[in-house]
């Protein structure tokens, strides 16, 4: 059976143009109301935003933002100066440019939102100071580096009212809202799912990230202020990008697996996990990274579902099944007890389980079927979709797809992971105490100590 989504069904689950649409459509100002201290945005104001972070992933928000209505790039800072220049050339050159970005929040800049995309390990002093100034936030995932931070920005953005989309793009993907949100069946199609898998498989043999010296900076990157509330001498082999295999900047799972997690997370329907199970090496690539190279890594849901996933910086070929031209058939694989559903952004291959030992040869097994995206939805850019549903609630107020205490539960899981590849032990997760209940010593892990004179203060 072949199924194709229609226009109509996702324009019903408010997405597509109705991502971007309420009661009030495109954008403002946002000034504070003195009798609530909510922001308020006029339907025909202007939104103006300020880019924090204008590198890599920064540029490609930047690509997004300038297409949406009633949207103006207004400020730009960047550690950087070469790239704030490039990109202030690029998207304003008449906007204003800070190397510190606080200057930014000053209400004589104007700015309404902030767009949040440097380092991980900046992630959380940011958004604080921007939810302090009053100020809506599009911050990348993962939404902070250590798991205390987490529990801090959930708190300012409420005592705050402060409109949080956090960069899990996929969470306005139209398939998946179908699957997650509109109709749970589809996604139970599989029946019972005991166990999901997935996988990241990037060969990065033989160099990996290479071997450097320490150095002085290029004369543009202010390295002070790139390292804020962290500390390590420059190497060229840091930044730019590199930063993510620096367990004291970010990891590869928080930067690149977590869009995973999230989605098995979401699809379970669960908090979090309970307990994480790794093991891991940092065997075959002699390089400077401080984080595994290969990893195998098990969650255990309140559930009793698992997640079994794998870490692969040394292997490129895939690891799930593969079609005739040995392509993945899916991104994540959902094991379940009449069929077996190969999930990715465009589509969903459900394939019949086989009958097991001791089981009549009638057994009800679900046939084989292809639910596919309509091509005119899988052509969407779903982070222009997510930046359009952050607009959009900046002026009704409303939760984004992926408000701030989302982002954090599955951060969390990368987290949660990095913890036990530090204490190389299987930790079990207190969802209501929020700490590790069977290892104190991975507690000492949940916060570190800002360098001077960060302070990450409420």
């Amino acid at each position: 059976m072949d199924q194709k989504m229609s226009r109509r069904s996702f324009t019903a689950l408010g997405t597509a143009a109705a991502i971007a649409s309420g009661s009030a459509l495109f954008g403002a100002p946002a000034v504070n109301s003195s009798a609530t201290g909510e922001k308020i945005i006029g339907a025909n104001d202007r939104i103006r935003c300020a880019f924090v972070g204008v590198g890599t992933r920064g540029t490609e928000l930047l690509e997004q933002f300038k297409t949406c209505e009633k949207t103006e790039i207004a400020a730009f800072s960047d550690a950087n100066s070469k790239s704030m220049d490039k990109a202030a050339e690029k998207f304003n050159p008449k906007g204003t440019k800070e190397k510190d970005f606080r200057k930014l929040l000053d209400p004589s800049a104007k700015i309404d939102a902030v767009v949040i995309a440097t380092p991980d390990h900046w992630h959380a002093y940011q958004m604080l100071e921007s939810c302090k100034a009053g100020k809506d936030i599009y911050v990348e995932k993962p939404l902070c580096n250590m798991i205390g931070e987490g529990k801090i920005l959930v708190e300012a953005a409420r005592k705050y009212k402060t409109v949080v989309q956090v960069g899990f793009q996929h969470r306005s993907a139209p398939l998946y809202r179908r699957m997650f949100i509109e109709n749970r069946g589809l996604f139970y199609r599989t029946g019972n799912i005991p166990l999901t898998r997935s996988c990241f498989c990037n060969n990065m043999n033989p160099g990996g990230i290479g071997r450097a010296k320490y150095a002085d900076p290029p004369a543009e990157l202010d390295w002070d202020l790139w390292m804020g509330p962290a500390y390590n001498p420059y190497q060229e082999n840091v930044a730019p990008f590199k930063f993510r295999w620096w367990s004291e900047f970010s990891s590869p799972i928080a930067s690149f697996c977590v869009h995973l997690f999230d989605i098995v997370r979401w699809a379970y329907g669960e908090r979090n996990p309970i307990m994480v199970s790794t093991l891991s090496s940092q065997n075959y690539i002699w390089d400077d990274r401080t984080v595994p190279v290969t990893a195998e890594i098990c969650f255990k849901f309140p559930s009793g579902r698992l997640f079994s996933f794998s870490y692969q910086d040394a292997s490129g070929n895939p690891m799930m099944a593969t079609d005739d031209k040995f392509e993945p058939l899916g991104d994540i694989e959902f094991r379940g007890s009449i069929a077996t559903m190969y999930l990715r952004e465009d589509r969903i291959l459900l394939k019949k389980e086989k009958v097991g030992m001791f089981q009549s040869k009638n057994a009800w097994r679900r046939p084989d079927e292809t639910v596919n995206l309509e091509p005119e939805l899988a052509k969407l850019n779903i982070t222009k979709l997510h930046i359009e549903n952050f607009l959009a609630c900046m002026r009704s107020r409303d939760k984004t797809y992926m408000p701030v205490e989302e982002g954090n539960l599955s951060t969390l899981m990368a987290q949660m992971v990095n913890a036990s590849f530090i204490t190389g032990m299987n930790l079990e997760w207190d969802r209501y105490r929020d700490r590790f209940a069977n290892h104190l010593p991975a507690n000492e892990l949940l916060m570190y100590e800002y360098r001077a004179p960060w302070k990450l203060e409420p």
